[in-house]
């Protein structure tokens, strides 16, 4: 939720008075540093350390409904491992983060171009 709030954060500023924190780093840190913590722990849930027993079904719901932030990080950031979650979650409607970001904010998919024998 700390991820989806600073990206959110990042957003507003950037459309509302054209401040871009999304270059802002400090140590080393910045929001793109934030906004691919959480996805290692997506496919790996037994290494998240702070909540017992999770399993990757209770995660996997957590993001389809907390991650709206997604999409504005991949928007931004264009990273591959990002996009390959997008592929697993789309469409995303989150309703206290920016809603349908998969329409709004959705960078299309590149489709590989198939010849006529494969």
């Amino acid at each position: 939720m700390a991820t989806k709030a600073l990206i959110l954060m990042a957003e507003a500023a950037s459309a509302s008075v054209g401040l871009d924190l999304w270059s802002y780093e400090a140590r080393g840190v910045s929001v793109a540093t934030a906004a691919m913590y959480p996805i290692y722990y997506f496919y790996t849930t037994q290494k998240w350390q702070w909540d017992e027993d999770l399993s990757p079904e209770t995660v996997q719901n957590i993001f389809r409904r907390h991650g709206g932030w997604l999409e504005m990080a991949q928007r931004r950031l264009q990273h591959k491992d990002i996009a390959l979650l997008l592929n697993d979650l789309r469409p995303l409607w989150d309703r206290s983060g920016g809603g349908m970001t998969t329409l709004t904010h959705g960078v299309p998919v590149k489709l590989k171009r198939r010849s006529l024998f494969g």
